[in-house]
């Protein structure tokens, strides 16, 4: 038999409260209340004398006695309604509940719900539901609820109570099933374009560029927690930014756009010219000798009828582009915006949480892995080449024969700096990098933590901050100076979840469907052209609102493309066709997604059991007392029952703590524990049986211990 302990909270840090609040807070709550769908949830429904419905009591009502107090709806939801119906007499009756149109005919479309009332007492609960076979859209309201009560089951007629309401119902169309009709309205120049006239408008405002580069010597970091969410995660989203020598002297102050440090020329390993991150010998042989720190402005040079905050919304490839330092190679190269987590339709997030092996004297580590991606596809790297022969069509005198990524003399390293991360640092000898071909591909990362700043992360990737950290490249140039890139681990993030690109012509007449894990507000189409004329060109954009259409997960939308005229996105025309879009709101999907991308463990707070023995040591002649504690609960994945180390006590009033247990959100703490108790003579007693508990504290009085091991000698005792 259990001893009753009394309930005390064990707290291991501010933040691991902190942590499980939140997480209660975001998740939690909308399981703590019904929709309310039409209003009723928590009212008293008004009875209504009915004429009718008194003649018809007279019938099979013989012998009934008792009447229906009150009603009062505590569920009201789509295709649900449930009552609790407060009653007087009726000790053998059963009782039928259905709902009334206006003209007080009985709706077939909601199940009559039944209860025998034999043996029950008031209140009672019902539930009225929405019959299986209605249609998907089907909607209908509901004006009575009627209640009758018959002597039993089958019997005919009884009494009737008729409440006053009006209940909405609805068969929801499932998301799979909805296509959503989106009309695109022409931005600023656009609507000049007409279907019958071919005559390409190019409009005149210039792309404005937010920030190019960081004013000091080194890298920007701004705090983070005196943002917005949105704010916090944008700001990662910044141009490269390009470490500088300071000036020598007060005359001889650098152009702000153009560092001027000399860089060594740099030993380069041959595995790196092997794997192309470095020059080879066909392009140094053409002389090429890196990038100059002169790069061009291709986002400026960008006409818009429609301003872009930032230059990621146009291509994943950073829009400063650096020539050659010796022009005539004619080589050009480029950097990515941004690496971020990989995602796609078919595996989802490659994200993954590893938890080692923890033990009663210390926490085990956590090894995160992310896989991290530029998303630099052959369509990013064609349109980036189309924008530099625009340019240079309007710069005589510069050559273009090759684009490629900045060339590296050394592994780039990743770091998650504290100065972006309020809550956490991990530095670059922490985290592990992977990189064996070019900086275009996909690669692994991955660091090990500790079990607070793993729920630390936890939680920045629910509050939509992310966890952001820095790539460094040392480039194999002698001009240009070290590089630091953004790498940002999102969820809810279009950068994550990538550009919605469209297929010329075929994304009139083809619904896109919502492949996503959120939902998505569209706010535009855009497309990308080119126009050339007298031997130059100019690259442009043209714009059509979308009007935050939301789009559920898994439906479909059609564009209304009326105002759109058919010559615009011809092959020869728009260069791109892509929807700018954001991630809406949904806690369930965050939920959903951190599920699956920690194995299961989402929302896991890791706990440990506590023992303590009171006056047990001076009843017996006990040298120590031995506890082992198992659950399914110390397998991170929750599928293996293991086993702790277990731990030792030896003497009153002292606290042991078990190992590690991790608990998920939606679940209560389960463990089994088994009791040795070694004597000073050498002897040993054993619990009889696994004792079960779900108490994060455990007492062990003299009581406790008899109980659990019967026959253990106590001294004195009478």
């Amino acid at each position: 038999m259990k001893t009753p302990v009394p309930f005390l909270i064990s707290i291991q840090s501010l933040n691991r409260l902190f942590i499980t609040i939140l997480l209660i807070s975001l998740f939690g709550i909308n399981t703590l209340f019904s929709q309310n769908f039409s209003g009723l949830e928590g009212k008293n429904l008004t009875k209504v004398d009915d004429i009718a419905a008194g003649i018809a009591s007279l019938i099979g009502s013989k012998g009934l006695e008792g009447r229906i107090t009150k009603v009062t709806v505590t569920g009201d939801g789509e295709r649900k309604l449930v009552l609790k119906a407060e009653y007087s007499g009726f000790a053998e009756a059963y009782l039928h509940a259905s709902v009334l149109a206006a003209d007080k005919t009985v709706q077939n479309e909601v199940g009559t719900a039944g209860l025998d009332l034999a043996g029950k007492t008031s209140p009672v609960t019902v539930e009225l539901n929405l019959t299986d076979n209605v249609s998907e859209g089907f909607k209908l309201e509901s004006s009575y609820l009627q209640i009758r009560v018959s002597k039993n089951k089958t019997a005919v007629g009884g009494l009737l109570f008729l409440f006053a309401m009006d209940k909405s119902w609805q068969n929801e169309i499932r998301a799979e099933n909805l296509t959503l009709q989106a009309r695109l309205v022409p931005v600023g120049i656009t609507s000049e374009l007409r279907e019958g006239n071919k005559i390409v408008v190019i409009p005149s405002n210039r792309s404005m560029v937010v920030q190019k580069y960081s004013q000091s010597s080194a890298i920007r970091t701004q705090p983070l927690q005196t943002k917005t969410a949105t704010q916090m995660t944008r700001s990662a989203y910044r141009m490269p930014v390009y470490e500088r020598a300071p000036a020598k002297s007060k005359t001889e102050i650098p152009d702000q756009n153009k560092p001027t440090a000399t860089i060594t020329a740099k030993t380069i390993d041959s595995r790196f010219v092997t794997t192309g991150l470095a020059l080879d010998k066909t392009e140094t042989a053409s002389g090429a000798k890196g990038p100059d720190n002169s790069p061009l402005p291709l986002f400026e040079d960008l006409r818009v009828s429609k301003d872009f905050e930032f230059p990621y919304e146009i291509t994943n490839i950073s829009m400063d582009v650096f020539p050659d330092k010796n022009p005539s190679s004619g080589i050009f190269y480029y950097l990515p915006a941004a690496y971020h987590l990989r995602w796609t339709p078919d595996d989802g997030y490659a994200f993954r949480i590893l938890y080692g092996t923890a033990s009663a004297e210390s926490e085990g580590q956590v090894r995160m892995t992310a896989t991290l991606s530029p998303d630099i596809s052959k369509k990013e790297i064609d349109l980036i080449t189309k924008l530099i022969t625009s340019y240079i069509s309007r710069n005589p005198g510069m050559k273009f024969t090759k684009l490629r990524m900045v060339p590296t003399s050394e592994e780039p390293a990743v770091s998650f700096p504290a100065e972006l991360n309020s809550q956490y640092e991990v530095t670059a000898e922490k985290v592990s990098v992977n990189i064996t071909s070019s900086l275009r591909e996909p690669f692994q990362v991955s660091w090990v933590t500790d079990n607070t700043t793993k729920d630390e992360m936890q939680v920045s990737l629910i509050e939509r901050t992310g966890i952001q950290g820095v790539m460094t490249i040392r480039s194999q140039s002698e001009y240009l100076p070290d590089i630091k890139l953004p790498v940002v681990i999102t969820l809810a993030d279009s950068r994550t979840i990538g550009r919605i690109d469209l297929e010329n012509k075929k994304w009139r007449t083809t619904p896109w469907k919502n492949q996503t894990p959120y939902p998505i507000k569209l706010k535009y189409l855009h497309m990308l052209l080119v126009k050339d004329e007298a031997g130059k060109s100019t690259p442009f954009i043209y714009s059509w609102s979308l009007n935050d259409l939301t789009v559920p997960v898994s439906s479909s939308v059609n564009f209304d493309a009326s105002l759109v005229p058919s010559w615009v996105d011809d092959t020869d025309m728009a260069q791109r066709i892509w929807l700018e879009y954001s991630v809406a709101d949904c806690d369930e999907c965050d939920r959903a997604v951190i599920n699956k991308i920690t194995g299961g463990t989402y929302g896991t707070t890791t706990k440990r059991v506590t023992f303590e023995t009171f006056q047990l040591f001076e009843k017996l002649d006990a040298q120590f007392i031995q506890i082992k504690v198992r659950s399914t609960q110390a397998d991170p994945r929750g599928e293996k029952l293991v086993e702790l180390d277990p731990v030792r006590i030896y003497r009153d009033n002292e606290t042991v703590e078990s190992g590690q247990l991790y608990v998920p959100l939606e679940a209560s703490l389960a463990f089994e524990y088994f009791i040795t108790v070694v004597m000073k003579d050498g002897s040993s007693y054993k619990s009889s049986d696994w004792l079960r508990s779900d108490e994060m504290e455990i007492y062990l009085g003299l009581d406790a211990l008899k109980s659990a091991i019967p026959g253990i000698p106590v001294n004195n005792e009478q």
